[in-house]
């Protein structure tokens, strides 16, 4: 549906930037909607939505049904009180308050910030804006609620159509460290380095530079962001 008139505005460098925006300028009983099929919330973001709690807006994350979250995303979820509803089939990304709309090709995700070429356009015209929340309003209510026991236990989220409980397996994303310091953090061969060492790592984006460790079982051995694993590894993946 088009819009004449509308108030649009073309993004293409730090879009994540723009959703901490429209999180940090929503006010009091205001809702925003996080609508992102896959997540990694960095600091910045993580600490805007605490804020935003914490001054009385009501935050609702929608993320894709199906979708295993990192170790990071899980606590998060555990330990804030940000509502978050599992939507299946979920591809659109979609971040909104009462006075602002970011429709995007960006994931909620650091690394896409980060890596990939990505676009995104702002509204900010009542009739836009109404738009969108209505259509955020719509999946939310379609959308599965993540129930905190199961993300307590790793296992899978309960959907609102159950009428009684199941058991789940467990399905915990696989652990990984960091190949330049060595810290903890979730397995993702793309995306080896810790956010600190990450920011380091953006400077010059060598994919061959030497690191410390392995990505996959932390023991010291010389990797790189091309290749993050130990020989050992390596051949046991």
């Amino acid at each position: 549906m088009a819009f004449f008139g509308a108030t649009i505005e073309i993004h293409v460098n730090n879009l994540l930037a723009h959703v901490t925006r429209i999180i940090e300028a929503a006010e009091h009983k205001e809702k925003v909607y996080l609508i992102s099929p896959y997540l990694q919330l960095n600091t910045n973001i993580g600490d805007a939505i605490e804020k935003a709690l914490k001054n009385g807006v009501d935050i609702r994350l929608i993320f894709r049904k199906g979708y295993e979250l990192r170790d990071e995303e899980r606590r998060f979820l555990i330990n804030s009180s940000i509502q978050a509803r599992e939507l299946g089939h979920l591809h659109a990304k979609l971040y909104v308050s009462g006075t602002e709309g970011l429709v995007t090709s960006l994931n909620l995700y650091n690394y896409s910030d980060k890596e990939s070429r990505e676009l995104g356009i702002t509204v900010s015209d009542y009739k836009s804006v109404t738009k969108l929340q209505e259509i955020a309003e719509d999946w939310w209510e379609k959308a599965d609620k993540v129930d905190r026991h199961s993300l307590l236990t790793g296992s899978s989220k309960v959907s609102k159509s159950e009428s009684s409980p199941k058991k789940f397996e467990a399905s915990k994303p696989a652990a990984g460290y960091c190949i330049r310091c060595g810290k903890s953090k979730s397995f993702d061969s793309k995306y080896p380095h810790c956010d600190d060492c990450y920011k380091k790592w953006a400077e010059y984006k060598n994919p061959a530079y030497p690191e410390k460790y392995c990505h996959k079982c932390g023991t010291s051995f010389k990797t790189s962001k091309k290749d993050p694993v130990c020989n050992n590894c390596a051949t046991t993946r």
